[in-house]
């Protein structure tokens, strides 16, 4: 079988799995990788955050994190993926292509009893490094439970216009010229 056929037998049975089947998939999966001698021994994890039908990892990495493992997730830069340590689980803010289509924002993570509410502002807490914290991303708009009922996210409206943005600068070092 080829890759491209594999992949697209793979994404089928990904498909088919109810989000009860995925949870406890993903639950089984952390816990078996919490008791392999290469992640007690670890000094950091690499992993990922889930979209879609992929196996739920926050668990995981808040364990990490709680257990004083760094943890580095990818992230996507023009062409390149490099990894960035993450230093915050409990707020991602990320694109949710359902929302994306209403210019919406996902702030996900956020557990099963956030202290947020509509109107709150998000801002960025420069924790990961590449940005400065105090950046103003939005506002919560309503919060929501995720279809799986274990977590609930919250729908943010941007601040930024962002339909005609191509490219974003962040200057955090500069000398102001008289």
């Amino acid at each position: 079988m080829d890759k491209k056929a594999l992949r697209r037998q793979i994404g089928a049975l990904k498909k088919a799995m109810t989000a009860e089947e995925i949870e406890r998939y993903s639950a089984e999966l952390t816990e078996k990788f919490l008791k392999l001698p290469a992640y007690r021994e670890a000094r950091s994890v690499y992993g990922y955050l889930p979209y879609n039908q992929e196996v739920r990892t926050v668990p995981l990495l808040r364990q990490a994190q709680r257990d004083g493992k760094r943890v580095a997730v990818p992230k996507v830069f023009g062409e390149e993926m490099r990894f960035i340590w993450l230093d915050d689980l409990n707020a991602v803010a990320e694109g949710d292509f359902a929302l994306m289509s209403q210019g919406r924002l996902s702030l996900g993570y956020l557990g099963t009893d956030p202290d947020l509410m509509s109107g709150d502002l998000v801002v960025t807490s420069g924790l990961g490094g590449y940005y400065p914290s105090q950046i103003v991303i939005g506002y919560v708009e309503e919060v929501r439970t995720s279809d799986s009922g274990l977590a609930q996210y919250a729908v943010i409206a941007p601040e930024a216009e962002l339909d005609g943005i191509a490219q974003v600068f962040i200057v955090t070092s500069f000398d102001i010229v008289d």
